[in-house]
């Protein structure tokens, strides 16, 4: 059989043709859709792509990208945008302050500048006011203080150069108060230097004690101190510092104490691995004590305990914070204890080298009679004790109304007060009666007289006071009345015969102060009230040395300078040595003297010794036609130096009673070069 497949193939190929023909269209419609929807998703991300690659090549984020897409592609386009916003935003306010920078620096510059001379202007009326405080409180402590300085230096009988030296350092204590007041000052500028010197412990000591010793009494206060035996009798350290420190602390607990006393001892430390000493200073009281919670902050500036402290009390609380900037300055430390309602104590340590070694008691032969002390106070008895076993004495507490614990017939030493002379149990030749003199009470002077006493003490007791009555007490040889006829060894003044001095000051009381001063020394003093006076006056007549005021209401020390020096020029005369004589010891004016034409500088208060340094520097420039001045000053010399003919410094081989010394930076401006 045969039959046909045309038809089947035929059938065939259209039916895979019309097939094709849809697959084809449905390929290419899926194809059409893929496209579409592949645009959609990736045409964003496209674009984000392209806009960053341009955004690295132009730097230009004022572009921006579609946010047309859906979903998370529009939301990380709005996230992109926002950017660029930021980015943009920063570009500009950079470039807004690159452009602005200068103005602004300027603008701060400006600022910062007109602060500084706010501050500087601060500052320097602040210097004006310590200056003119300064003077105003030097000019009359001039007159007090050298006046009390050369009466304490008169042959009088002990109790009135006692009380000469009391006038002198209650100057002094004066003096200490515009002092801390201008330590301040330093302080913050960080201008306080230390003057090293020999320094003499128990004369610090003492000189406060003395200070403080009328203000004791009268508040019925014990005011005791004790040196102890192995503390150096001279260290190297600033003793005007030392004493200030010591001073403040003192005035202080009596400020705070109103019954009981004060205690000051010094005693040494034993430590390891340290050139020269360490001393402990302690100031203790039996006052009002501090609260605990107030220690922490006690000597910080201007803070006492409490506001009513200081309206109950005074003070501006500068005191302890400047003992702690000296005290730290002196690489030591400071610190107190106490207890509100029992009193307090306030200490200090330093390190200093040892000049010259304590004083020691010489061995004893044979026993000595034991000693009583039976005077009032709650630390003078006990620390008198303890100073009399130091030099190698048995001394015992004898408290008023007990009876004597030596053994009958033996003698025995007691130190008391007229007050307990006649008490039973000191009745007898056995005892042997030590008055004690306290200041402004004649009572120990009436036992001598009466022959109730055989010897005299003054009170508060040195330790070389100690010393010198456990040697009378070993060896019985007791002053008796001799004891009241004690004068004081008037230093040898140096003499400067021939000098003619001008002394210039629109004060009365300072030109007489300064005349007596001069004519002590053998110097022909010619006065003058003011600086006019002084101009005509140094025209007519030659004179060695000018001792210039600076502050005059007419025509002022510069001004007069000014002029004197231009007349010696027009004359052809060499520059006569004129001393600025100022109370300004700080700000402006206290440098003026230079640009003026002074020759040198001397602060007021001065002192006997800072005049005679003055005057030294006159003898190498003398005229030689003053022969007699020439041979005056080089015979005391000569005597000073016991013949020899080498230079001396006659200033140095005088004892001047101790005085309130100058600052350090006063005493270098003296004589040191600018």
């Amino acid at each position: 059989m045969l039959a046909s497949l045309q038809h089947i193939r035929s059938s065939l190929f259209n039916g895979l043709a019309v097939n094709l023909t849809f697959a084809l269209g449905a390929a290419l419609f899926g194809i059409a859709l893929a496209t579409r929807a592949t645009r959609k998703i990736i045409a964003p991300l496209a674009d984000l792509s392209g806009l960053m690659r341009r955004f690295g090549i132009e730097g230009n984020y004022s572009q921006r990208a579609s946010e047309g897409g859906q979903g998370e592609i529009g939301a990380l386009a709005g996230s992109f945008n926002t950017m660029l916003s930021q980015i943009e935003n920063r570009d500009s306010e950079l470039a807004d302050y690159r452009a602005n920078l200068e103005i602004k620096v300027e603008d701060r510059t400006q600022q910062l500048q007109l602060a500084v001379e706010q501050a500087e202007a601060a500052n320097r009326a602040k210097s004006d006011f310590l200056a003119t405080m300064s003077h105003e409180i030097r000019t009359p402590m001039n007159g007090v203080m050298v006046m009390a300085e050369m009466l304490s230096a008169a042959p009088l009988a002990e109790r009135h150069r006692r009380y000469a030296n009391i006038i002198r350092r209650s100057g002094q204590g004066l003096m200490t108060i515009i002092n801390d007041i201008l330590d301040l000052s330093k302080i913050e500028a960080g201008k306080l230097e230390l003057e090293i010197s020999e320094t003499d412990v128990d004369a610090t000591i003492d000189a406060v004690i003395g200070l403080f010793q009328e203000k004791a009494r009268t508040q019925k206060l014990d005011l005791a101190y004790y040196v102890g035996p192995d503390v150096p009798a001279l260290i190297a350290a600033d003793p005007t510092r030392l004493n200030q420190i010591v001073t403040n602390l003192v005035n202080n607990a009596l400020k705070f104490t109103k019954t009981g006393g004060v205690a000051v001892s010094v005693t040494r430390i034993l430590v390891d691995n340290i050139e020269g000493c360490r001393l402990r200073f302690e100031v203790r009281d039996t006052g009002i004590g501090i609260a605990s919670g107030k220690l922490a902050t006690i000597f910080d500036r201007f803070t006492q305990a409490d506001q009513s402290t200081t309206r109950k009390y005074g003070g501006t609380g500068l005191g302890l914070s400047i003992c702690q900037k000296l005290v730290e300055a002196m690489q030591g430390s400071i610190g107190v204890s106490s207890r509100e309602g029992e009193g307090s104590t306030f200490f200090f340590e330093i390190d200093a080298p040892i000049v010259a070694p304590a004083r020691r008691a010489p061995p004893a032969i044979a026993p000595a009679r034991p000693v009583y002390v039976r005077i009032p106070g709650i630390f003078s008895p006990e620390l008198l004790c303890t100073s009399l076993r130091d030099a190698g004495l048995e001394a015992f507490v004898s408290p008023a109304g007990s009876k004597l614990n030596s053994p009958p017939r033996t003698e025995c030493v007691v130190i008391c007060d007229p007050v307990h002379e006649n008490d039973r149990d000191l009745q007898g030749g056995h005892v042997i009666r030590i008055a004690i003199a306290a200041l402004g009470q004649s009572g120990a002077d009436e036992m001598l007289r009466r022959g109730r006493a055989s010897d005299l003490v003054a009170f508060p007791c040195g330790r070389n006071d100690i010393l010198e009555l456990a040697g009378r007490i070993r060896s019985g040889a007791m002053r008796g009345i001799a004891a009241l006829e004690t004068k004081m060894q008037m230093p040898a003044l140096p003499e400067f015969r021939g000098l003619r001095a001008l002394a210039v000051d629109d004060n009365a009381v300072n030109r007489e102060v300064l005349r007596d001063a001069l004519q002590a020394f053998g110097v022909e003093v010619t006065l003058a009230e003011s600086g006019s006076e002084a101009v005509k006056t140094a025209a007519n007549r030659r004179f060695e040395i000018i001792f210039m005021d600076c502050s005059m209401p007419d025509m002022d020390g510069f001004e007069a300078t000014v002029l004197i020096r231009k007349a010696e020029a027009a004359r052809g005369e060499a520059s006569t040595h004129i001393v600025a004589l100022t109370a300004h010891v700080t700000g402006s004016e206290a440098q003026l003297w230079r640009e003026s034409g002074m020759s040198s500088y001397m602060p007021k208060p001065f002192t006997l010794e800072s005049l005679v340094k003055t005057l030294e520097t006159l003898a190498p420039t003398l005229p030689q036609d003053l022969s007699e001045t020439g041979q005056n000053i080089a015979g005391q010399a000569a005597g000073l130096a016991g013949g020899r003919g080498d230079s001396v410094n006659v200033a140095a081989s005088i004892a001047f009673p101790a005085v309130a010394n100058p600052q350090a930076e006063e005493e270098e401006m003296l004589i040191k070069p600018e």
